[in-house]
């Protein structure tokens, strides 16, 4: 009751005396900023990465993009894990050889003396006997407890879960999710190859353990933004005990009242993930040391500033490692191609190849960058006479080729023979295509009345069913996240598809596509007794820096929205006035979805025309088309297409 008290007794914006109960932190990056650590936030070290490990047109026009791109992305520059990613892939093509040199750049996190910060949290944790859980690299607060505190993290050579400073307990520390300086810079989880599987089970289940066991937790200098580890776990526990309270502390230079920034934080966490997971939510805008201080009871440490400048971690950067240049324009052209920018990625490889004397090992990217800018047969053709590859790229498989001819049932085919022939099971992501080119196939049929029918939504269902049990060896355990976000598309695509509404009702399709999440329908007092949250496609291609892929992920929300509008409304404005005839009281007329879907379209048309990459424009115009063909005729939608495009509400916010 003591908890409860102190909770609902706030009084202005921070509590009048600390927290009565078993604390848990939560640390990132930005308690390390403060003199004398002197560290750089992730912003501030993604945008100096970027000048330092691609030339200068690159950077430029990667920084460009992102900016037209950040309403939608969330964000005006890439992920640093994706940039890292790209710079520490290892590469045999000759003349650009290296090893994962480029991981020195790491040790900027070495040896670097705490700030309050850390002693605070030291202090805190050797006390109480607590716990922090950290993104972080440096062993700052390792330090401040002069390497007295037990630190839980994966060893890099076995990759089973250890304890250093076992000595100093086991049931208490610092749980370190991506690893600590003091393994080296090659046991650390700083790229998207690291974390795309989420977290080892020994974390999620100490993580788990810790959380429920404490009365609140405090997340201090964290975005929680950590999408494919920290935040599935956040996820998962939207199912589970969710007695524990949050405080996230928002760093401010002077104490700010929440209500004010309620139209800010609304689409940032802790509003989308993190607040799903706890029994209750408070965010504190202020200086985070006065917040610690207030919430934990321990006394803030004066410390003299060693007067070292601000900007010292810009010149070890150069000092650790310098890209050739022949390694700007292979990081550049892995890094453009990946987000789909092929005209960028085309000139980097072009400037590449001038440099080197032999450039056949390069053919695997031009046909990843003809797949990116549409130059379909051109890629098919490289593809077809490409020999396997040491350098590891994002490999476009020969079905999704067929498929982006827009031949679904050709690809169909090839899909089969390979499977015939080839003796070990398919990429995963090539299964996936295949199963989409099945439901491509389906939804074309879909246009003639007789295959809307119930017994033919059976038969394309049984078939689609005796596919993926025969066909497709999916081992969920096994998949990237990314992966698991196209399965579920097209898992509730096919449902949509072949399912009756009173099965699979148009409310939860739109509150799958719109809202990210299924309302669970019974609760326990510890949460909701079913999920809570899927992954979807368009949130990993946000998070992956895949901005061509989101777009083509808003087509496939568009389709599946226009297959539910389809099976409701049959005979289009016919079946509007029917239905609206039959019904007593209020009728749900769609409108909502019609406006989601033009604005779904007009949003990426406008990704495109950052992008630069025209090609991607055919395949909103086919889904223009396929709406006018579904829609045709329906009032709200005669009003849509009159402006040819979102209402002004819509546009002004």
């Amino acid at each position: 009751m003591e908890m409860d008290d102190w909770w609902f007794g706030w009084k202005d914006f921070t509590p009048e005396y600390p927290c009565p109960g078993k604390v848990v932190l939560m640390v990132g990056a930005g308690i390390s900023i403060e003199s004398p650590s002197r560290l750089p936030g992730g912003y501030e070290l993604t945008e100096s990465l970027l000048d330092h490990l691609l030339d200068s047109n690159a950077a430029t026009e990667i920084k460009t993009v992102f900016g037209q791109c950040e309403q939608w992305m969330g964000r005006n520059l890439p992920r640093l894990e994706h940039v890292l990613d790209k710079a520490f892939e290892p590469s045999t093509i000759e003349g650009v050889e290296r090893s994962g040199a480029a991981r020195e750049l790491l040790r900027i996190f070495s040896q670097r003396p705490p700030n309050a910060n850390h002693y605070l949290i030291a202090d805190y944790l050797i006390k109480q006997r607590g716990w922090c859980i950290t993104t972080n690299f440096d062993d700052c607060i390792e330090q401040a407890g002069r390497h007295q505190i037990p630190v839980h993290v994966i060893d890099p050579k076995t990759r089973t879960f250890d304890i250093l400073h076992r000595e100093y307990g086991d049931d208490w520390g610092i749980i370190k999710v991506h690893g600590t300086i003091e393994h080296g810079c090659y046991g650390l989880g700083a790229t998207l190859a690291d974390l795309e599987h989420g977290l080892p089970k020994a974390f999620t289940i100490l993580l788990e353990r810790v959380t429920n066991q404490a009365d609140l937790m405090v997340v201090a200098g964290y975005s929680g933004t950590d999408h494919f580890d920290v935040n599935h776990w956040i996820r998962e526990r939207w199912n589970g005990d969710r007695s524990t309270r949050l405080v996230w502390i928002d760093h401010r230079q002077k104490v700010e009242e929440e209500f004010w920034r309620l139209k800010e934080l609304e689409n940032r966490e802790p509003r989308v993930y993190w607040q799903g997971a706890f029994g209750g939510i408070k965010i504190q805008h202020g200086p985070t040391s006065r917040l610690l201080v207030a919430l934990l009871g321990i006394p803030r440490r004066t410390l003299k500033d060693n007067g070292e400048s601000c900007d010292w971690w810009r010149t070890a950067l150069a000092e650790y490692y310098t890209p050739t240049e022949k390694e700007k324009y292979l990081t550049g052209t892995r890094l453009a191609s990946s987000m789909g920018l092929g005209q960028l990625a085309e000139e980097q490889l072009r400037y590449l190849k001038r440099r080197l004397e032999n450039d056949d090992l390069l053919a695997p990217f031009e046909a990843e960058i003809y797949y990116s800018r549409g130059f379909i047969a051109g890629a098919l053709l490289i593809q077809n006479y490409l020999k396997p590859s040491p350098e590891k790229i994002r490999k476009v498989n020969s079905t999704a080729l067929i498929r982006a001819k827009g031949k679904p049932a050709k690809a169909l085919l090839y899909y089969f023979a390979r499977w015939l022939r080839s003796a070990r099971r398919l990429p995963f992501d090539e299964q996936i295509d295949a199963f989409t080119c099945l439901l491509d196939i389906a939804e074309r049929r879909q246009k003639w009345r007789l295959w809307q029918s119930k017994p033919f939504r059976r038969l394309n269902e049984k078939i689609c069913i005796f596919f993926r049990r025969y066909f497709m060896k999916i081992e969920n355990a096994k998949l990237p996240l990314y992966l698991h976000g196209r399965i579920q598309m097209q898992s509730i695509r096919a449902s949509t598809l072949f399912y009756d509404d009173e099965v699979f009702s148009f409310g939860e399709i739109w509150d799958l596509i719109y809202r990210e999440n299924s309302p669970p329908s019974f609760y326990t007092p510890y949460g909701p007794a079913i999920p809570g949250f899927y992954l979807t496609e368009r949130s990993t291609a946000r998070e992956e820096d895949r901005i061509a892929d989101l777009v083509l992920a808003n087509i496939n929300y568009v389709n599946i929205l226009l297959s539910a509008l389809r099976r409701r409304w049959p005979k289009g404005s016919k079946s509007v006035f029917k239905e609206r005839q039959q019904r007593v009281g209020y009728f749900d007329s769609g409108e909502y979805v019609v406006t989601y879907i033009v604005q779904l379209l007009n949003e990426s048309s406008q990704i495109v025309s950052a992008l630069n990459e025209p090609h991607l424009q055919i395949h909103i115009a086919r889904a223009w088309i396929r709406a006018d063909s579904i829609l045709g005729g329906i009032e709200y939608w005669k009003q849509q297409r009159l402006y040819l495009g979102a209402p002004p509400s819509l546009t002004s916010t």
